[in-house]
């Protein structure tokens, strides 16, 4: 009798790592040989977890890799190591996705001087996918062989071996050969970061051309879809070169064109309106850690939320180049704005010292004004409808039956409290997204012109963001003026509160700073003292 001998054996995958799970490896790869931590310590040592983290977290982005251990310890050595053995003109993210690359095809091939061949037959045939519209769709093994027969042609390579070709691709993990029945022999790309990298090489090894030049332009324009703001920031990732900054400074010009940008002065006195005094927050017990791990939690089960949106939701693949972009809805607006900022800010951080002083000037101007602009269109939007949202808040508590309970007076508080947080939250958002897209000690001379050229409120606020998040010292200064000069202006005092509540949370600061901060921004503090006098091991 024949008996299969793994019958009886069960067979697990290995999940991706979800954003804790992440953050715990990321934290057991710096506590290596520093197991106690001092308090002085604490705040270098979670600074170093949250850039490896944002970078992690950018490299993997939306399922471009499988968040597996391996390519995120692959990812910190790439962090840690000096790099000096593969010099490289990419920053870190182009150099990791090319170390990946190029790694896997050398283990593939038995002549190492094959590399450029197979390199460059693997952007040929992204940009293949890429300007056929045919994405991540697999492609049968007959056109497959037709495109490696035309790519011959082109080269002057004579007769290819089509068979050895495919298996080093594949060997090489760039291609998957279906199984399935309704797809057998298919041909797909495996990664996304294969076809978004082949596809940015591609260009930026074509640059000089008007045809690639006019696709670059294109795309720019319709960052809303994610495949185009993927290539273009690929693009950056692999060229700086100035025609692409000019391009996309251009374009973010034209998001949100007529509106002037949020100064978070008077001209946010309709919101102050809705809330007339400063208002009072209160800091519950803080444990660091802890309210770190609370954070992780959320980010796990939003991923996991948007996994299933992205597995559930039919893709719409009938998108091209020339689509119309004059009348696209409102959330696509949105998001091409964050994915713009996304995008300039990531160009001024990664190259900060390689581009000079005018365009980096320039890209940092317009990733934050493109942030207070688009600000600035949502309370449009909101002072538009004020009264409309108003009366709707009004209709859901008379339908949850508790008018009863409430006065008419109490309504309208209540109503007008709830838009006044929703536009604190908002403000908070963008100042968070603007500082984190582009924060960097390396910029801060930068960052001071832009303020000199723009002395506002809001960019001060952004400015003192980053310094929380990004700088060693701590801008107290900042803080006690920015409090002084906004203690009649509610939101602009809430986004500020907001900022510090979320530094507290976060980072470790003395009960000393934490009572002077919670002075200056009247901060309720409950049960603080109480935690901060109990024993490091009881805590």
């Amino acid at each position: 009798e024949k008996i299969e001998i793994f019958g009886s054996f069960d067979r697990f995958l290995i999940q991706e790592f979800s954003p804790s799970l992440r953050n715990k490896l990321i934290n057991n790869w710096y506590r290596l040989g520093r197991e106690y931590l001092d308090t002085e310590d604490r705040n270098d040592f979670y600074r170093k977890i949250d850039i490896a983290t944002e970078n992690i977290s950018n490299i993997i982005g939306k399922n471009l890799i499988p968040a597996f251990p391996i390519f995120i310890l692959s990812i910190l050595q790439a962090l840690e190591g000096n790099q000096s053995d593969a010099q490289t003109n990419n920053n870190l993210h182009g150099y990791y996705y090319e170390l990946l690359i190029t790694k896997a095809l050398k283990k593939a091939l038995d002549d190492k001087e094959d590399i450029g061949f197979y390199i460059t037959i693997a952007k040929e045939y992204t940009y293949f996918l890429f300007i056929n519209k045919i994405r991540f769709n697999p492609l049968s093994d007959g056109d497959f062989k037709r495109f490696l027969i035309s790519h011959s042609n082109k080269y002057n390579i004579g007769q290819i071996n089509a068979e050895k070709i495919i298996n080093t691709l594949i060997a090489a993990k760039i291609i998957n050969v279906h199984k399935e029945e309704f797809l057998k022999d298919h041909i797909s790309i495996t990664h996304k970061y294969i076809y978004y990298y082949f596809v940015g090489k591609y260009l930026a090894d074509n640059l000089e051309r008007d045809d690639i030049k006019n696709i670059i332009d294109l795309m720019a324009e319709r960052v809303y879809r994610e495949e185009y703001s993927n290539v273009i920031m690929f693009l950056t990732h692999l060229s700086k070169n100035k025609y692409i900054i000019d391009k996309l400074i251009e374009n973010s010009k034209k998001i949100f064109t007529g509106i002037e940008i949020i100064k978070l002065e008077h001209d946010i006195d309709f919101i102050n309106d809705f809330h007339k005094s400063i208002p009072e927050e209160v800091i519950h017990e803080i444990n660091i850690d802890k309210a770190r791990d609370e954070e992780l939690k959320e980010k796990d089960k939003y991923e996991r939320i948007e996994k299933e949106f992205e597995e559930n939701k039919k893709e719409i693949d009938d998108y091209d180049l020339n689509e119309d972009i004059t009348s696209i809805d409102i959330l696509s607006q949105i998001t091409k704005s964050i994915r713009t900022i996304n995008i300039l800010g990531h160009i001024t951080r990664k190259y900060w010292g390689e581009i000079d002083g005018a365009d980096k000037f320039n890209l940092a101007e317009e990733t934050y004004l493109l942030g207070l602009r688009t600000l600035k269109f949502y309370f449009n939007l909101l002072s538009d409808n004020k009264y409309l949202l108003i009366n709707h808040i009004k209709d859901i508590i008379n339908k949850k039956f508790i008018r009863d309970k409430l006065s008419r007076e109490e309504i309208e508080n209540i109503s007008a409290d709830f838009l006044f947080r929703l536009c604190s939250v908002t403000s908070f958002g963008i100042v968070k997204r603007v500082a984190n897209s582009i924060g960097s000690p390396k910029l801060e001379k930068t960052f001071l012109d832009i303020e000199e050229a723009y002395p506002l409120n809001s960019i001060k606020i952004i400015n003192t963001s980053i310094k929380l998040d990004y700088y060693n010292s701590f801008p107290i200064k900042e803080i006690e003026q920015l409090a002084k000069e906004n203690h009649n202006n509610p939101l602009a005092f809430s986004t500020l509160q907001s900022l510090i509540i979320d530094y507290l949370y976060m980072y470790n600061v003395s009960e000393k700073r934490m009572q002077q901060l919670c002075s200056i921004l009247h901060i309720k503090m409950q049960e603080q003292r109480f935690i901060n006098v109990t024993s490091k091991i009881k805590e």
